[in-house]
């Protein structure tokens, strides 16, 4: 591949410090009170100015990225391959046997001596070189930053993330600020950042959010827009079932009914597009109140709701706003014809003009559930998963 530059910053101790004065000595208050509470230009305000002390204060230069050999191929064995190539182009048989029998050794010996390493790198508790060493083993292909900007990538990518929520972190207990303070979850938050990764849309890399965590966790406190846990304000719910809970209870529906004999069950899987966008903000605000909600979290949630669309940038694409209520499933259990007292007359079902999709199995929280309840199907699955992941075990086996 050709020869191509980038630019990356110089982070030295000297600059992370400068950066840290740099935060330390601002009054984010000015940067804050003209915006009120226009929480997106005061957000844009705050970004671009970290972004401003960034450029100014950690030094960038531009590095030359070249195609290199797999890290075990060192300069003796790389002129043994030459070696063999000139034995090759000249049709010297006799020395290019010679050659290949020198260069098999010495091959299996540089390998031994990138696993010796790989080894002491792991036993110095350095986890991501030796990581790095099992992807170029392998042949494991990091993925393409480089997304191309179409709309119906933007849109694959809105509903994966829409699909995934993150739970709260354990606060920390560093003073001077309480364990519950707003401040302090932020902070917490801001030193478990890998700084390694990429940045995000907003352009601010992880290592500046980590570095400066400190300095930066006050301007970013969530007091006034994020609630906290919905059970630390009203006890009385219970949010503890898991995706194990979800599937157990499922079956279990499924094989009581079935036990009693002459019976058949009808398992229907619900995923709603824009199921989020259906909900009336104030009349779920009223049904929290009689259950007790805090106004704070009522309000909160309300807002969150009203005039807060998601969605993906791909360059200048912008995805479709969709939001999803996933897994969910509906059980019927029939006998004699007769589901829950109501007699069944149709062995079909139809949702807003369209035939209900009938499949002999479907893949429900990560378990496959076939139409026998017999486990064939996710065996198979599970079976699959795991020869993939013993391919690269076979790798790593010529590396002992």
């Amino acid at each position: 591949s050709p020869v191509h530059t980038r630019t990356v910053r110089r982070w030295t101790q000297e600059a992370a410090e400068a950066l840290q004065d740099c935060f330390e000595s601002t009054d984010w208050d000015v940067l804050c009170e003209p915006h009120g509470e226009d929480i997106d230009n005061m957000t844009d305000c705050i970004t671009e100015y970290i972004r401003f002390c960034e450029d100014t204060t950690v030094p960038a230069r531009t590095v030359h990225c070249f195609s290199n050999n797999k890290p075990w191929i060192t300069r003796d064995l790389k002129a043994l391959l030459n070696k063999k190539k000139m034995a090759f182009r000249a049709g010297d048989r006799e020395e290019q046997r010679r050659v290949q029998h020198e260069l098999r050794d010495m091959l299996r010996t540089c390998k031994d001596n990138y696993r010796r390493k790989l080894e002491a790198k792991l036993q110095q508790n350095n986890v991501r070189d030796v990581w790095t060493g099992m992807k170029h083993i392998t042949g494991m292909k990091g993925k393409d930053r480089q997304t191309p900007g179409s709309l119906d990538r933007a849109n694959q990518f809105n509903q994966f993330f829409n699909r995934f929520s993150s739970p709260p972190a354990s606060p920390p207990t560093t003073p001077p600020w309480p364990p519950t303070h707003p401040h302090c979850q932020v902070k917490r938050q801001l030193e478990r950042l890998h700084q390694r990764k990429a940045a995000g849309p907003d352009g601010i890399t992880p290592r500046i959010l980590k570095t400066c965590a400190s300095q930066l966790s006050g301007p970013q406190e969530v007091e006034a827009i994020r609630p906290g846990r919905l059970q630390t304000s009203c006890p009385h719910i219970s949010c503890d079932e898991g995706v194990d809970d979800a599937v157990i209870y499922l079956l279990q529906r499924a094989h009581m009914h079935l036990d009693g004999g002459g019976g058949t069950v009808r398992i229907t899987f619900f995923d709603f597009s824009s199921a989020f966008n259906t909900i009336q903000p104030l009349l779920l605000g009223e049904k929290l109140q009689v259950m007790g909600v805090d106004d704070s979290m009522i309000s909160w949630i309300t807002d969150y709701l009203t005039g807060r669309p998601q969605f993906v940038r791909l360059g200048s694409v912008l995805s479709d706003v969709v939001k999803f209520s996933d897994d969910s499933a509906v059980v019927g259990c029939i006998r004699e014809g007769e589901e829950g007292g109501r007699r069944c007359l149709h062995s079909h079902y139809g949702s807003g003009g369209r035939m209900v999709e009938e499949v002999e199995d479907y893949k429900y929280l990560g378990v496959v559930i076939d139409n026998r309840l017999d486990w064939k199907s996710n065996t198979e699955a599970v079976y699959k998963k795991g020869m993939s992941r013993l391919y690269f075990l076979r790798k790593l086996r010529s590396f002992q």
